[in-house]
């Protein structure tokens, strides 16, 4: 394990694809890059030798790289979102008004002329980088939306909220296709029933390797995979109900192996092939916010409530 500087207060982190650069942002409104081996911050990058850093007026609560890692999106806790030339440090592109409230996640379309927000406004909507314009808004949410990503076909959106529903959107139309509520125990190959009680859910992401199924993760002791079609694959459990919650989750890159991280500040590593619990870790006493997974190595990166970042050796 190694830890970041404690004056840096993180709100959100992400690594690049290449797995160059660690971002974090803090709630101060600066962005940073990091060498995730140091700890210390790339001053090979010019702008950050300068002292010149990326920055929003207000927290950065989002962060994501386009696929091909030239471009960083950050989104603000007053709802504006910046798009950065990560190279040179360089705004080019601004949402002023991208959202009533913070942006609470970000996703690049896969071709990178596109942007896709969420926020505790309710609401996901699509930004298009040539335009600056907000070309789409998927609404329906009764809560605050935590997470959406494209499918891997770019015809579907899918979104995670507070209300405790996964909703299936169509790109194009803006439609709301399906509604699910995937909660504690679901039997694999059986369609998400809507639940009567729902648990917040947290994130939703692409299961790599595999195009029509994403990893969803509710506020409870419970991961489930399931398809876009809404049937759940598999579950991963833990008999912790009532003492402990998931708040949030990474993939490895190949997709062998799901993390959650619980109320309790464990880090659980479940095997996706068999689906059991093969490690529980430690990662401190403050509750942790999030977590990602370094694109092609086996290391995670965390941070927590007081701020501070940690990177942890995961299963390999």
């Amino acid at each position: 394990m190694s830890t970041f500087p404690r004056e840096k207060h993180a709100e959100s982190i992400t690594f690049s694809p290449n797995g160059q650069y660690l971002v974090t942002g803090s709630e101060d409104g600066f962005i940073e890059v990091w060498n995730y081996l140091t700890g210390k911050l790339r001053t090979d990058l010019k702008y950050q030798a300068e002292d010149n850093c990326m920055s929003m007026k207000a927290g950065i609560l989002s962060l994501a790289f386009s696929t091909d890692g030239e471009l960083l999106a950050s989104g603000s806790r007053e709802g504006q979102i910046k798009v950065w030339t990560i190279k040179n440090g360089q705004c080019v592109r601004r949402f002023p008004a991208a959202h009533a409230e913070g942006v609470t996640s970000l996703c690049f379309s896969r071709s990178g002329s596109q942007l896709l927000s969420t926020s505790f406004d309710q609401t996901v909507r699509l930004h298009g980088l040539k335009s600056g314009k907000i070309l789409k808004e998927y609404r329906g949410h009764t809560s605050f939306v935590n997470s959406a990503m494209f499918t891997f076909d770019m015809t579907k959106v899918l979104s995670a909220s507070s209300d405790g529903t996964v909703k299936v959107w169509d790109y194009k139309t803006c439609e709301c296709l399906l509604t699910l509520s995937p909660q504690a125990r679901h039997a694999p190959g059986v369609s998400v029933p809507m639940s009567v009680t729902t648990a917040a859910l947290l994130q939703v992401q692409r299961v790599p390797r595999v195009a029509d199924q994403v990893v969803v993760c509710p506020r409870l002791p419970a991961v489930h995979i399931m398809t876009v079609q809404g049937k759940v694959t598999k579950s991963f459990q833990l008999d912790k109900a009532g003492e402990v919650d998931f708040t949030g989750i990474a993939v490895s890159p190949r997709g062998d192996y799901i993390y959650a991280v619980g109320t309790d500040s464990q880090l659980y590593c479940f095997a996706t092939e068999t689906g059991e619990l093969s490690q529980t870790v430690k990662l401190g006493d403050s509750p942790i916010l999030g977590l990602v997974h370094h694109p092609t190595t086996n290391t995670l990166a965390a941070f927590n409530e007081a701020g501070h970042v940690s990177l942890w050796k995961a299963t390999s």
